[in-house]
């Protein structure tokens, strides 16, 4: 009884996943975000869930200080997922990435269920983690809206 209820959820759940490429919208495209240091939603789909937080971030072995924006990205499926996206950020008024430059585009691959999170670290993945600004140093320059654009969530088999 309890393989064939765990057989149903699992099919049942694959019908929810996506079965080939598909690019989703951004939610909160092009919106400023909220400065918090706690996960605010960014992107919602069936298989996956992309969150983000505003933290700081002190590495004594790179002498730096600085506050970065941090990306939570979970796959709710069953399935290993492939994400690709064109990132923009917005550094005062100029806009990195909006050109589409390959040096903007991220990829991330996630197993069946898995959970990765962007935290201040020299070993995080480069494409969860966005420098916002310098805390140690007295620039102007600083993040003011960042964007996952063009996202495409492909099942992996």
């Amino acid at each position: 009884m309890n393989k064939t209820l765990t057989l149903i959820l699992l099919l049942c759940s694959s019908l929810f996943t996506i079965n080939s490429s598909a690019q989703v919208t951004n939610l909160s495209e092009l919106t400023e975000k909220v400065k918090l240091p706690t996960w605010q939603q960014l992107v919602t789909t069936p298989s996956v869930t992309i969150n983000y937080k505003y933290n700081e971030c002190h590495l004594l072995t790179q002498g730096t200080h600085h506050e970065n924006v941090y990306l939570q990205v979970k796959n709710l499926s069953p399935v290993k997922l492939k994400l690709e996206w064109n990132a923009e950020y917005w550094y005062n008024d100029k806009c990195y990435g909006c050109d589409g430059d390959a040096e903007f585009k991220k990829t991330l691959i996630l197993e069946p269920n898995a959970l990765l999170e962007g935290f201040c670290s020299e070993t995080t993945p480069r494409e969860l983690v966005i420098f916002s600004k310098m805390l140690d140093f007295d620039i102007k320059t600083e993040l003011k809206n960042f964007n996952l654009k063009n996202l495409t969530v492909t099942p992996i088999n």
